[in-house]
C-alpha cells in the first residue's frame, strides 16, 4: 500500500512538472508572437502569396521576410531550436540543407551553386525551423493545417484567374516558381488533402470544399502530367487501403463523377498526353518521354562520375547544355526531372542519402502518429488529420519522382509538420488519457482565458 501510494505521488509529481513545463511554453510571449508570424509565413509560401502580389503590382513586398524574420526571432527567444531537434527527422533535413554548401564548394560554378544553397537556407530551411519549433499543442498544429488549406484555396484561385493563355493544350500558370504544368499538378496533389481535411470537420464545410477539391483534381488532369496521374492514382490507392468504409465509398463515387466530367470537358491533347507511356508514334508526348529517359541516364552518369559532391547544385542543366551544344547545335538545357536524381547528380550521393532519409523519416513519424491515434476512440480527429497529410505525401512523392523539386520547400515543410504533429499528438494522448489527473496551472493574466497545454474540448 505504501509503495502504491508512493508511486501515485511520484506519478502525480511528474504530471505536475510536465504540465507546468508545457504551460510555460504555451504562454511564452516570444513563442506566441513567433507562432502567429509563422502562420503568416505558411500562408505566404503555400499560397504563392508573395509571387502573386509581385506579379499583380510589379513590386516585391518581401512578404517572406516580413513574416519569416519575426517567426525566427520568436523561435530563438523561446528556445524553439530544442523543440525542432527533438526528432531524428530534423537531422536528416538539416544535413541535406548544409550539404548543399559543401557540394557548392566543389561545383563547376561555385558562385551560382552557393547562391542556390544560401537561398535554400534562408527560405526553405527557415520555413522548416519555424514550422517544426513553434507549434507546441495540437490546436496550434491544426492552425498550421488550416493555413495550408487556405494556401490551397489561394492556389486554386490563382489557377482559375492566372492560367497561362499561351498554353492551349495543357494547363499551366502565367507566373510563379511552380508555373510549369507538371509542377503545379504536383503541388496540388500535396495540398488538396489539406483542403479535404478542412471539409471533413462538418457537413456544411464539406459541401463547400468538395467543389473546390473537384476543381483542383480537374486542374491536375488538364495539365497532361503523367507523373501527376500516377501520383493521383497513388492517393486514391492510399485512400482505398487505409481509409474508412465511408471514405472509400465517397472516393469511388466522387472519382466516377469527376472522371466523366473530365472526359467531357478536358482538352483531348492533355488526356492523350497523360495516357501515353509507350514510344510508338511521333507526338510531343512520345518525344517528351524519350527525352526524360535520356535525362535519367545522364543523371545516373553524372552521379557515378561525381559520386561525392556531384556537378554542383543547380548546374546539371548548364553542363548538359554545353556538352550537347558542341554536338547538336542549340544544346539541351535540362535538369534531371527527378527529385532524387537531381540531388545525387548535382550534390552527390550523400545528398541523396540525406534526402531519402528525410522522406523516410517524415513518413515513419506520420505513420507512427496515425497508428497511435487509430487505436484510440478519443483521438479520431488526430487520425483524420494525419491521414490527410499522409495522403498528400503519397501523391507528392510519386509525382516529384519525375520533377525538379530537390530545392523547393514542400518536402522539408512536410518533415517539419511531421515533427510538430508527432510531439503535439503525443502530449494530447497523455492529456486525454489522464483526464481529470492534470493539475490546474494558473495562466498569466494576459492569457487567463487560454486552456492548459493543448487541452481540447472532449467529445461527448
Amino acid at each position: 500500500m505504501i509503495d502504491s501510494s508512493a508511486n501515485a505521488t511520484a506519478r502525480n509529481a511528474t504530471i505536475t512538472q510536465s504540465a507546468a513545463q508545457a504551460a510555460a511554453e504555451l504562454y511564452d510571449p516570444a513563442r506566441v508572437f513567433g507562432f502567429l508570424a509563422a502562420l503568416g509565413l505558411v500562408l505566404v509560401r503555400f499560397g504563392m502569396l508573395q509571387e502573386l502580389v509581385t506579379y499583380v503590382v510589379r513590386v516585391n513586398l518581401l512578404l517572406q521576410y516580413v513574416f519569416g524574420l519575426p517567426a525566427l526571432m520568436g523561435l530563438v527567444l523561446s528556445g524553439g531550436l530544442r523543440r525542432v531537434f527533438r526528432a531524428k527527422t530534423a537531422y536528416w533535413w538539416t544535413a541535406y540543407a548544409f550539404w548543399l554548401f559543401v557540394a557548392a564548394c566543389f561545383s563547376s560554378w561555385r558562385g551560382g551553386s552557393l547562391l542556390l544553397a544560401w537561398g535554400n537556407l534562408r527560405s526553405t530551411f527557415l520555413l522548416f525551423l519555424v514550422m517544426a519549433g513553434l507549434a507546441v499543442t495540437w490546436r496550434e498544429c491544426k492552425w498550421i493545417l488550416r493555413m495550408i488549406g487556405c494556401g490551397t484555396v489561394l492556389m486554386l484561385v490563382i489557377s482559375r484567374l492566372f492560367a497561362d493563355p499561351r498554353a492551349v493544350d495543357r494547363f499551366s500558370l502565367a507566373f510563379g516558381t511552380v508555373a510549369n504544368a507538371n509542377d503545379v499538378a504536383c503541388v496540388l496533389l500535396l495540398l488538396l488533402p489539406f483542403l479535404l481535411w478542412i471539409g471533413m470537420s462538418s457537413k456544411w464545410t464539406l459541401v463547400a470544399v468538395i467543389p473546390a477539391v473537384g476543381y483542383g483534381v480537374y486542374v491536375i488532369l488538364t495539365t497532361g502530367s503523367r507523373g501527376a496521374l500516377l501520383g493521383l492514382l497513388a492517393e486514391v490507392a492510399f485512400f482505398l487501403l487505409f481509409g474508412s468504409l465511408r471514405q472509400r465509398i465517397a472516393v469511388l463515387t466522387f472519382g466516377v463523377i469527376l472522371f466523366g466530367v473530365t472526359l467531357a470537358t478536358a482538352p483531348r491533347a492533355a488526356l492523350r498526353r497523360m495516357t501515353t507511356f509507350s514510344q510508338e508514334g511521333g507526338s510531343e508526348a512520345v518525344e517528351s518521354l524519350q527525352a526524360r529517359q535520356a535525362l535519367l541516364w545522364t543523371g545516373i552518369e553524372y552521379t557515378l562520375r561525381h559520386p561525392l559532391f556531384g556537378v554542383g547544385p543547380g548546374e546539371m542543366a548548364d553542363i548538359l547544355g554545353q556538352q550537347t551544344r558542341k554536338s547538336s547545335g542549340p544544346g539541351e538545357w535540362q535538369d534531371a526531372h527527378d527529385i532524387f536524381l537531381e540531388a545525387s547528380s548535382e550534390c552527390g550521393i550523400p545528398a541523396l542519402i540525406f534526402l531519402l532519409g528525410g522522406f523516410v523519416s517524415t513518413w515513419r513519424r506520420l505513420n507512427a502518429t496515425h497508428r497511435a491515434a487509430r487505436g484510440r476512440a478519443d483521438c479520431q480527429d488526430i487520425r483524420g488529420a494525419v491521414f490527410c497529410v499522409m495522403t498528400g505525401m503519397a501523391g507528392f512523392t510519386v509525382a516529384a519522382s519525375f520533377l525538379n523539386f530537390a530545392y523547393l520547400f514542400y518536402a522539408p515543410a512536410m518533415g517539419a509538420l511531421a515533427i510538430a504533429i508527432s510531439a503535439a499528438a503525443g502530449r494530447e494522448f497523455e492529456i486525454r488519457g489522464a483526464a481529470g489527473q492534470i493539475p490546474v496551472i494558473a495562466a498569466p493574466a494576459w492569457r487567463a482565458r487560454r486552456r492548459l497545454p493543448g487541452v481540447e474540448p472532449r467529445a461527448s
